[in-house]
């Protein structure tokens, strides 16, 4: 492997190690500043709805801009949502800006480096799993440092990592510069200093950009399956961002308790990555990826009604093997299914449509439990998903 897309590999670990210490603390942390159920949803709802909004756009500002200054801008980003949330301790409604530039920081992850390392023939399994070993160790150091100490220090180290990730992403700049044709690009990117022609460079562009999606999303069906599929793993991902740290509080789990439930979901999720060419060469591409996300939300269903420890963690496996398949199979579909040219775009599509999942997600079934319940909720979304599922095996099973 390149030591370009090494370091950006790391990059995208340490990045996921940041974020995956918060995500699943922060609706905690908003029940315990006194916020209710349905403003803790808008919360991890700002995080989405700013995710949603940055993907396309990032995938064109990459075109404009080179990869060197996007994931610069995507190191900036995480150190500056790690001040912000320090300062919400003082200031609460910082927590929602920091939110924002915390969604700006993975956006470059999700899009602008996977993107990098197909270009640069790097291997998507390799990426993907190390970004599964930082959803692993996040939990639980997050909820390790949250119950032996407090919030307020997990923002902390939260901080002492993003100047780690400010570090990769200038040895990532040091690295592309070496190459004299790389550095041709960089110097003529660096020269659109005029703000003016620059702006519209990337305004144009992003507009093309979802000119471009729109036409890839009707008109490709790896790029259609994996962005439709990724809306409904996406709410997934939210309900495990929102209800779900807040349903296992409610049963007596500790912060440490639901960074084990977090981590033996990512432990599992990671197993199947790595095996996940057999399993698509078996089962095939389709078969593989819809059987996993029926098999989440069937378990996200049963998971509403348990309240026993050992039967909870047992759930967060079997989850964690259904999602398994999910990033490695869409990353390759978008890749199958686009040009070197518009993969950026591809991955950016991907990536919006599956974040307004989310964030759509978030808000309907925060609310739902608002005004019924936590459980009621979750069981909803299961059942919910189970349906998509099997209405998407109906029409394009292999």
């Amino acid at each position: 492997m390149k030591n370009d897309v090494k370091i950006i590999t790391l990059f995208a670990a340490l990045g996921s190690t940041a974020g995956s210490m918060l995500m699943p603390y922060i609706p905690l942390y908003g029940q315990e500043i006194g916020m209710p159920i349905a403003l803790i949803g808008y919360l991890v709802f700002v995080y989405y709805i700013s995710e949603m909004t940055a993907r396309i756009p990032m995938g064109s500002m990459t075109g404009v801009m080179g990869d060197n200054t996007v994931i610069s801008a995507g190191g900036a980003f995480f150190f500056i949502s790690s001040v912000l949330y320090l300062l919400s301790d003082a200031i609460w409604p910082f927590i929602f800006t920091a939110q924002i530039f915390l969604a700006l920081g993975f956006s470059v992850t999700w899009v602008t480096i996977p993107s990098y390392v197909t270009r640069a023939g790097g291997s998507l399994p390799v990426f993907t799993f190390s970004i599964g070993l930082g959803w692993l160790f996040g939990p639980l150091i997050g909820g390790l440092v949250r119950d032996v100490l407090s919030m307020y220090h997990l923002f902390l180290v939260y901080f002492a990592m993003s100047i780690g990730i400010c570090i990769l992403a200038f040895m990532f700049l040091k690295s592309r510069t070496q190459n004299y044709n790389k550095s041709k690009n960089i110097r003529r990117n660096l020269n659109f200093k005029k703000g003016r022609y620059w702006l519209e460079k990337i305004l144009n562009s992003s507009l093309e950009s979802f000119k471009k999606s729109y036409v890839i999303f009707g008109s490709n069906k790896e790029v259609f399956i994996a962005t439709t599929i990724s809306f409904v793993v996406f709410m997934a991902f939210a309900i495990f961002n929102s209800l779900i740290p807040l349903h296992l509080e409610s049963v007596g789990f500790t912060s440490f308790m639901i960074g084990i439930f977090t981590a033996t979901n990512t432990a599992a999720s990671s197993f199947v990555r790595l095996s996940s060419d057999r399993i698509i060469n078996r089962g095939g591409i389709y078969n593989s990826l819809f059987l996993g996300t029926l098999i989440v939300g069937i378990s996200i269903f049963i998971l509403a009604f348990l309240a026993n420890a050992k039967a909870l963690i047992l759930l967060s496996v079997i989850s964690g093997l259904g999602l398994g398949i999910f990033h490695p199979v869409v990353f390759d579909l978008i890749a199958k299914g686009t040009n070197k040219e518009d993969r950026g775009v591809g991955m950016g599509l991907r990536g919006t449509v599956g974040t307004a999942g989310s964030a759509i997600g978030v808000v309907i079934f925060t609310n739902i439990a608002d005004f019924s319940s936590i459980p009621i909720s979750i069981a909803i979304f299961g059942i919910f998903m189970s349906i998509f599922t099997i209405l998407m095996i109906v029409l394009y099973s292999d």
